[in-house]
């Protein structure tokens, strides 16, 4: 089952294996469009409901492509090499993307080669050093969609992570502390979040507003 919205539409592509030629005909019949993640909608909409394999697929397909297009990463996408090996850094990405909208990791595409997807060292190894580092080394654990893919002949892992409750940021991590583990995404790069951010996001936390801070008299 895969809903998708588009320019405030809703349609529903339900037993999409079964019947896409019938349901591919009924939208071109009524004009619509026929992409299951536009790539307008890639980095604007959040509310994709990804309820089989196929749908997870074509998702991160589009990403790839988006990337490859633009030859750039935004602020919902992001690209790791992982053919020689599990990336020294990656927790930056989970930290941000946890912290401002949510995000798209594509494990295995190059963004050094023209964004070439390259596969990855071992897919299964590389899961649960995902999953490991989600689960165990960020503050909240992050649970985060994993979904092992071949494209162009090649295997690479794709990841989806969502935006944290409000109330549980910031995202960081663990071995680096809260100041130097909290991370949010500005365009396509992880920065650093201020002391001023983390502060904000503290106090919402503790339901302390400063307009409403009693003073003391002078």
């Amino acid at each position: 089952y895969f809903t998708y919205k588009y320019s405030g539409r809703d349609f529903d592509l339900v037993n999409y294996r079964q019947d896409f030629n019938k349901n591919v005909a009924h939208i071109c019949n009524n004009k619509m469009p026929i992409s299951l993640v536009h790539s307008k909608d890639l980095l604007q909409e959040t509310d994709v409901t990804l309820g089989d394999t196929y749908a997870y697929n074509r998702y991160f397909i589009e990403a790839i492509k988006y990337m490859q297009k633009y030859k750039t990463e935004t602020n919902k996408l992001e690209a790791k090499t992982a053919l020689g090996g599990f990336p020294k850094k990656c927790y930056d990405t989970i930290s941000s993307f946890s912290n401002k909208f949510g995000g798209l990791i594509i494990f295995g595409v190059n963004e050094e080669n023209n964004f070439a997807v390259e596969g990855v060292y071992n897919v299964n190894d590389l899961q649960k050093q995902i999953s490991s580092l989600c689960s165990d080394s960020m503050i909240p654990s992050v649970r985060a969609d994993i979904l092992p893919m071949e494209y162009d002949g090649k295997n690479i892992v794709a990841v989806k992570i969502d935006e944290i409750a409000q109330n549980k940021k910031p995202c960081y991590y663990k071995s680096s502390g809260l100041k130097n583990g909290s991370y949010t995404r500005i365009g396509d790069k992880d920065d650093h979040m201020t002391d001023y951010e983390i502060y904000a996001l503290e106090s919402y936390n503790d339901h302390i507003f400063e307009d409403t801070r009693p003073t003391k008299r002078a």
